[in-house]
């Protein structure tokens, strides 16, 4: 059985060229709070990969997403990775680099087990384009 998440309308023709308000991603981080105290990160994960990238929200992004994937149990990684769209496996890749560098993170043996199912799933390119904050469609231009 699939879950069912939210999507956010976008208001222009192209994700990639809607830049959020604060507003938009603060509800979304609420929204995303709210499933993870409800158990149900997963959808949170999936909710907050949705929001496009941003420099003045990305931290905050990033602490939520990692929040978010704290909440998963080990048993539920690999479906979780597997209902993640490819082209946002860097993304999430970024939230678990982000996590090895909080020294309050819950569980950093968790955090390796996303990274290696991660990596099996994306591939060494998106350690390497997260270390050195690359944008895979900046690579192809």
């Amino acid at each position: 059985a699939r879950s069912t998440v939210l999507v956010h309308s976008v208001p222009s023709a192209s994700a990639q060229e809607y830049t959020p308000t604060m507003d938009d991603v603060e509800s979304r981080l609420q929204e995303a709070g709210a499933l993870i105290s409800r158990r149900q990160g997963k959808q949170a994960v999936l909710l907050l990969l949705q929001v496009p990238k941003n420099p003045q929200t990305e931290v905050a992004v990033n602490k939520e997403l990692l929040r978010a994937i704290e909440s998963i149990r080990d048993t539920d990684i690999n479906s979780t990775i597997d209902e993640i769209p490819e082209d946002q496996y860097d993304k999430l890749m970024k939230a678990v680099y982000v996590g090895f560098e909080d020294e309050n993170a819950k569980n950093c043996n968790s955090l390796l087990k996303w990274h290696s199912e991660l990596t099996k799933k994306a591939g060494i390119g998106s350690i390497v384009r997260v270390i050195c904050d690359r944008d895979p469609e900046e690579q192809e231009a």
